[in-house]
């Protein structure tokens, strides 16, 4: 949609709220990994303090899609992305952080698939690993959660973006770089800016 539009009906948090400065969002919410397994964050009183900026570039009508700068105040994983998710206006193609089109997930898996895929296939004693009895095998296959699950076991280990066709792909480009490189701190001085690196990218083509 239109960006910021509706972002103030947000419900702020002891410590979480946006403010509209000019043509300026500035959004101030903390930022926890929920899930450390699979990198997954989300906006909560219990994370590092997390500020980022954004600024509508334009909007396009036939899309309902707006382009929108991004500046990340603070370096939290994720930021850009939670952010926005927040704000409702997430980026197109994220389906991890709540973009309303899903790309096609994986097909159904049938029985002969999931027994191809299956790297806990049935085996005995003898039988391609000789060095493990029967019993041996049964316990490792209750231990394993992909053959605990049967079908389950695709949606159960993977999140949305891992299970998505071809890969995943989000509009999100980093236009810009800075990266300072200050002098090491000592008794002598105070460590002291010695250059700074600044990398620019061209623009992509949804841009």
């Amino acid at each position: 949609g239109r960006f910021p539009a509706g972002y103030m009906s947000l419900t702020p948090t002891q410590s979480s709220f946006a403010k509209l400065e000019g043509d300026v969002v500035e959004v101030c919410a903390p930022i926890e990994n929920i899930d450390p397994q699979q990198g997954i964050r989300a906006i909560s009183d219990k994370g590092k303090e997390s500020t980022s900026r954004f600024r509508l570039i334009r909007f396009d009508e036939t899309s309902d899609t707006s382009i929108v700068s991004c500046y990340p105040l603070t370096g939290r994983g994720h930021q850009l992305r939670v952010h926005l998710q927040w704000l409702g206006h997430p980026i197109c193609g994220d389906v991890q952080y709540g973009a309303n089109v899903l790309p096609a997930l994986v097909p159904e898996v049938t029985a002969e698939q999931f027994q191809r895929t299956n790297c806990c296939t049935p085996v005995t004693s003898g039988e391609n690993c000789s060095d493990l009895s029967a019993q041996e095998v049964t316990q490792a296959k209750r231990a394993c959660r992909f053959c605990g699950d049967k079908k389950e076991a695709i949606t159960n280990l993977f999140t949305p973006a891992q299970q998505l066709k071809g890969g995943h792909s989000i509009c999100l480009h980093a236009l810009k770089y800075e990266i300072d490189f200050p002098e090491k701190k000592s008794s002598k001085n105070n460590g002291k800016l010695l250059d700074t690196l600044s990398v620019k990218v061209g623009l992509p083509s949804w841009a």
